[in-house]
């Protein structure tokens, strides 16, 4: 399966993300781009905008679950298709939230890891719940570990924790 997330929107003044359809699940996806953050403002200012990409996610997929008719039609459906399940997902570029917005009502993934999951089924059902699971929150976690960090300052030595990651080559 191949996703394109350039896409128009559909929609009341084009506010619905273009959704993408498989069998009988409707994945909806809210594309946000963020900047790396320099200072604790930029950190809340991504949040803020993670939280909005939630909050639009939710809005697009009751939007979806109340117009059937409008979906089949946008997606080239018969009228007599199946619409399942209509989920929601964030996708963000640039970086990742802080981790500060708690268990989101829809998955947030950074961009890098959609694409990896996306090659890892075929079935948009099974993808959902990849999202929903994370493996690759796992897979990141396993090349990680604490590691003292010290900094010396004239006679003072001041130990902090930091983390060492391993990066794929």
């Amino acid at each position: 399966m191949s996703v394109s997330l350039r896409q128009n929107g559909v929609g009341p003044n084009k506010t619905v993300p273009t959704p993408f359809y498989r069998r009988d699940t409707t994945l909806v996806i809210q594309h946000k781009w963020l900047i790396p953050p320099d200072m604790l403002r930029e950190s809340a200012s991504n949040d803020e905008r993670l939280s909005e990409g939630v909050s639009q996610a939710l809005k697009s997929c009751e939007y979806l679950r109340n117009n059937h008719t409008f979906l089949k039609t946008k997606l080239g459906l018969s009228q007599n298709q199946q619409i399942g399940a209509i989920e929601g997902l964030v996708v963000c570029r640039g970086c990742d939230g802080t981790g500060f917005l708690g268990n989101p009502a829809v998955p947030i993934v950074r961009e890098d890891s959609f694409k990896e999951l996306v090659t890892q089924t075929n079935d948009l059902n099974k993808l959902c719940c990849l999202l929903t699971a994370r493996p690759d929150h796992d897979q990141s976690e396993a090349m990680s570990a604490d590691a003292p960090m010290g900094l010396q300052m004239c006679d003072y030595v001041f130990d902090f924790p930091s983390l060492a990651v391993a990066l794929n080559s």
